[in-house]
C-alpha cells in the first residue's frame, strides 16, 4: 500500500509539473485553495484596518495561537510597505514574482516597515489575520473600545534592506545573505522563540537529497517518477519568512520557515 502511495504522489506531482508548464507551480497552488475564499482589503491610509464582507474590521495586537484557527475564510495575500504614519505606499501580490520585488518595495522613498498579510480566519464573531507568521485578533469596528490595543505595525515592520537573503544554488538546505552562509539544521524553533522579522524569501525549490543540488523543471520531468531507481530521492521545501531568533544574534543564527515550520539555521 505505501509503494503505490509513493508511487502515487511522484506522479501526482510530475503531472502538475507538465500542466503548469509556462507559469509557477505556486501561484497556481495558491489560486486554487484561496478561490472560494474572500478577498479582503487593506485601508490604503491606514495599514491596521481592512474590509471583510462589506464590514471594516480594526487589527489588535493581541496575538492568538495557531491552535485557535478555525475557518479559513479570506485572505489578503500582499506584501505592503508602510510610511511612519501607517499609510500604505506600495502593495505587492504575494507570488512567485516577489524574490525579485520585495527589495523594491522596502527601497521606495519614505517606506519605513514591510510587513506581509496573508490569510483570514474566522473566531466566532470576530476575526484572525496572519501577519509576518503571527495571527493577530481583529474586530469590527464598530465594537472597538478604546481598551483594546490596536496592531503597533512598527513592531514588526522591518524595512531593512540590508537582508538579502536567498537560496544557495549549490545546496538548497543553505542560506545565503551577503557574504554569509546559513546551513538550515533540524531544529525545530517555536513561534514564541522569534525576534524581528528580517525577510522573506517565498520560493519554492525541490533538489536532490543526496548532493542538495536544485532541480530545474527540465530535471524533474526526468526523474524516474515510478520509483523503479532506488537511489531516486527528492525533497520539496516551500521558504518563507526569516526572523531573527531571540536572545540569538542574527549573525550565528536565524529563524526559517520551510513548509510551515520554523527552522534554525546557523552561519557556516
Amino acid at each position: 500500500m505505501n509503494k503505490f502511495i509513493n508511487i502515487f504522489c511522484r506522479l501526482s506531482f510530475c503531472f502538475s509539473i507538465i500542466t503548469l508548464s509556462g507559469c509557477s507551480i505556486i501561484d497556481n497552488q495558491i489560486d486554487k485553495y484561496s478561490s472560494d475564499k474572500e478577498q479582503c482589503y487593506l485601508n490604503k491610509l491606514n495599514v491596521t484596518e481592512f474590509t471583510y464582507l462589506q464590514n471594516d474590521y480594526i487589527i489588535l495586537d493581541e496575538i492568538c495561537s495557531n491552535e485557535n484557527l478555525k475557518e479559513w475564510v479570506g485572505y489578503i495575500r500582499k506584501m505592503v510597505a508602510i510610511n511612519e504614519n501607517g499609510e500604505i505606499l506600495l502593495q505587492q501580490e504575494i507570488n512567485s514574482s516577489l524574490i525579485s520585488s520585495t527589495k523594491d518595495l522596502a527601497s521606495e522613498k519614505d517606506v519605513k516597515y514591510v510587513l506581509s498579510f496573508l490569510n483570514v480566519y474566522k473566531e466566532n464573531d470576530n476575526l484572525i489575520l496572519d501577519i509576518n507568521g503571527s495571527y493577530h485578533k481583529c474586530i469590527k469596528k464598530v465594537n472597538f473600545t478604546s481598551d483594546k490595543a490596536v496592531f503597533d505595525f512598527k513592531k514588526y515592520g522591518n524595512s531593512d534592506v540590508l537582508n538579502n537573503f536567498k537560496i544557495n544554488e549549490n545546496n538548497a538546505t543553505q542560506l545565503i545573505n551577503n557574504e554569509a552562509v546559513y546551513q538550515v539544521t533540524t531544529k525545530v524553533l517555536d513561534k514564541n522563540q522569534l525576534g524581528n522579522y528580517l525577510d522573506i524569501i517565498a520560493e519554492n525549490v525541490t533538489f536532490d537529497d543526496n548532493t542538495n543540488q536544485v532541480l530545474s523543471k527540465d530535471q524533474l520531468l526526468k526523474i524516474d517518477w515510478l520509483g523503479e531507481n532506488k537511489d531516486t530521492s527528492i525533497t520539496s521545501w516551500m521558504y518563507l519568512d526569516i526572523y531573527e531568533i531571540i536572545d540569538i544574534d542574527s549573525s550565528i543564527s536565524v529563524a526559517v520557515k520551510i513548509n510551515n515550520e520554523y527552522y534554525q539555521a546557523d552561519i557556516q
